[in-house]
């Protein structure tokens, strides 16, 4: 029995081998000849992450983004130009702006990671991309309305950091509010912060029955136990 093993396992191997070559050529066949959207960015993805050819997938993300408006696209696009340092579908040091113009493509398209992504860069600024505090807010409130529960979290952070910027004045309220939302959402930081801010009275009532649903829920997240 010692010898099956090895066996089942090369030929569910060669199985697995063959099975991504026929996807390949059909996804390959969907995106040239028929020009079909969602084909042609599984194919892209395809490239990317099982072929590791980043350097071919890039077009790909980058002509649906601008001819399709498609959404995940111009996120993959945004990721890569930010990840190769625009090494890849980039204009070298001064990447930034390229990332950041994918993920404001792929934010106007409902896309809420490239919103956050978008805000990231903002908050942050440098390679080619400016310091904006109060656009970054506004990316990551976008976000947070999506259904991103970072967006969310960096929401609540702003607002609890307590520094206006510009014309963003912080509010301790919507910290609690954003921290709520985004620990619902199963970001953990966010349930601690809030814990936090209605244990101590930080800005808002005291509230130590929701401090200690706050505090159970970061613990289940911290333990796997919910997402």
């Amino acid at each position: 029995m010692s010898g099956v093993a090895p066996t089942e396992s090369a030929d569910l191997e060669l199985m697995s081998q063959d099975y991504f070559e026929e996807l390949r050529g059909v996804l390959a066949r969907d995106c040239k000849m028929y020009k079909k959207t969602l084909e042609c960015y599984q194919y892209a993805q395809f490239l990317e992450y099982k072929d590791k050819k980043i350097a071919e997938a890039a077009p790909i993300y980058n002509q649906l983004c601008d001819e399709r408006n498609h959404a995940q696209s111009c996120l993959s696009a945004g990721m890569i130009a930010l990840n190769t340092k625009g090494a890849v579908g980039g204009s070298g040091a001064e990447y930034g702006p390229l990332a950041f113009k994918r993920f404001d493509q792929a934010c106007s398209q409902g896309e809420a990671k490239g919103c956050q992504n978008a805000g990231l860069l903002m908050k942050e600024g440098g390679h080619g991309v400016s310091k904006d505090v109060p656009g970054a807010v506004r990316y990551f409130d976008k976000a947070c309305e999506g259904g991103e529960r970072n967006g969310c979290y960096y929401m609540g952070l702003m607002h609890l950091s307590g520094n206006p910027v510009g014309d963003f004045v912080p509010d301790k309220m919507q910290a609690l509010i954003h921290s709520s939302k985004a620990c619902k959402l199963g970001h953990p930081w966010g349930c601690a912060n809030a814990s936090r801010m209605c244990k101590i009275g930080d800005g808002v009532p005291i509230n130590l029955e929701q401090a200690e649903n706050f505090k159970q829920r970061y613990l289940k997240i911290q333990q796997g136990e919910l997402s």
